[in-house]
């Protein structure tokens, strides 16, 4: 059996058809609508005087205890992003087969594990502002939206590889997991 090398890839920012402006553009405008939800929504004031206020205060504050939990389930979902799309392709030189992440042994355990986290810290942060805020819930629901969308476009922007055409379908995380 002849060795498996491991599929080229560029970065999507050097690969042929993509440019560096385009990608800023599709990621850029989730980080400037995050941006702006954040800062109409006077988030930034509401987490820091309503809900941790002074260090006695926001151990009594009804949201406080679930803004530790979110602030930990957001920090959890960007350390997953971060090793799909830095630590597999960029350090071990494995390009993941999203589409087919039931059959890769590392997708199958981080994609529902990345799926909950961000769902539970959605859920979470729009509790916390809901019971530690006076915002309300639709405007909680905006705040915590805009905290995802900022966080999602930021992630966004970090480069990633893409899949040349040709190795779309050799995928060196599968075939070592079959």
């Amino acid at each position: 059996m002849p060795p498996q090398s491991t599929p080229k890839f560029h970065p999507r920012s050097t690969s042929p058809g993509t440019r560096p402006a385009s990608q800023l553009a599709k990621h850029g405008k989730y980080v400037l609508l995050g941006a702006f939800g954040c800062w109409w929504l006077d988030i930034r004031r509401h987490v820091l005087d309503d809900i941790l206020g002074t260090r006695e205060a926001a151990q009594r504050t009804r949201g406080y205890k679930m803004l530790v939990a979110a602030l930990a389930l957001q920090t959890v979902t960007v350390v997953l992003f971060l090793y799909l799309i830095v630590f597999l392709p960029w350090i071990r030189g494995i390009i993941p087969n999203y589409p087919s992440w039931q059959r890769s042994q590392r997708l199958r355990i981080i994609m529902p594990l990345l799926t909950s986290t961000i769902l539970t810290g959605f859920i979470a942060l729009v509790l916390a502002l809901i019971r530690g805020t006076p915002l309300g819930a639709f405007r909680s629901i905006l705040a915590a939206t805009s905290v995802y969308l900022l966080t999602f476009g930021t992630l966004g922007l970090v480069p990633s590889p893409g899949l040349p055409s040709t190795a779309a379908s050799t995928n060196a995380d599968d075939k070592r997991n079959d």
